[in-house]
């Protein structure tokens, strides 16, 4: 007696998951998700405890000169004698990072206005 193959038709598809399919085996597993909760609740708070601060550094070069120097056919003298930048003049370098308008052309500059909150 020959043997018959027949194949049974599958259903073409598997419906998703619904929520209370989800929330039914997050109940099952009650124990097993409220550990998982506490403990990563827990590294966060003791990561935030003990990490320290985030702190940034910046120097700024501060130097007397032109950008683009005049270019003439004649030879000129340099336009500043002295060589050193004076506290005043540094501190008005200073005071140009803390201007918000500077700092909105920097970052549209940069390609960081995605990041920005206030945009």
């Amino acid at each position: 007696m020959p043997e018959e193959l027949r194949l049974i038709p599958r259903s073409a598809r598997v419906p998703p998951p619904t929520l209370r399919d989800l929330l039914a085996v997050v109940f099952r597993q009650r124990r097993l998700a409220l550990t998982a909760f506490v403990a990563a609740f827990l590294a966060i708070v003791l990561y935030g405890l003990i990490a320290p601060p985030y702190q940034a550094e910046m120097k700024v070069l501060v130097r007397r000169g032109r950008v683009d120097p005049v270019v003439t056919s004649t030879p000129s003298q340099p336009e500043f004698e002295r060589e050193g930048v004076t506290e005043e003049e540094l501190n008005s370098e200073v005071e140009l990072l803390h201007d918000e308008e500077i700092l909105r052309t920097v970052v549209r500059r940069a390609g960081l206005i995605g990041a920005c909150a206030d945009g």
